[in-house]
């Protein structure tokens, strides 16, 4: 079965799925082993600089971007964020299309501008 991956279980306290939030840089840096680099987002396109990651998991999948050093304009500077998908797009990229990307965008951009 393998082993849990703990930033999994730290989304899964703090946010559940599909939110965005802060991932402390020690919790990341002691659990590499869990992640792979990987460009297959949106974020590299909007920044480039940018590095992002994702587990090998097919299923409660980790998405972690790595915004250290990157100018961002009007955002908060070095931090790590990272949210928990139902779907891998490695594996589902359908699944993830339909279910993934659009929570994810309703809860980090649509609900917080409104404050639902």
């Amino acid at each position: 079965m393998g082993t849990m991956n703990p930033i999994v279980n730290y989304l899964m306290e703090n946010a559940g799925y599909s939110y965005d939030i802060e991932i402390p840089e020690q919790l990341f840096e002691n659990n590499t082993e869990f992640l792979e680099q990987t460009d297959l987002t949106t974020v590299t396109y909007h920044f480039p600089e940018a590095r992002s990651y994702r587990d090998s998991k097919p299923r409660k999948s980790v998405h972690l971007q790595d915004y250290r050093g990157i100018d961002r304009e009007n955002r908060v500077g070095d931090v790590l964020v990272a949210h928990l998908e139902r779907f891998n797009p490695e594996y589902h990229p359908i699944l993830h299309a339909l279910i993934d990307y659009p929570i994810w965008f309703y809860k980090n951009n649509i609900r917080e501008k409104n404050k639902l």
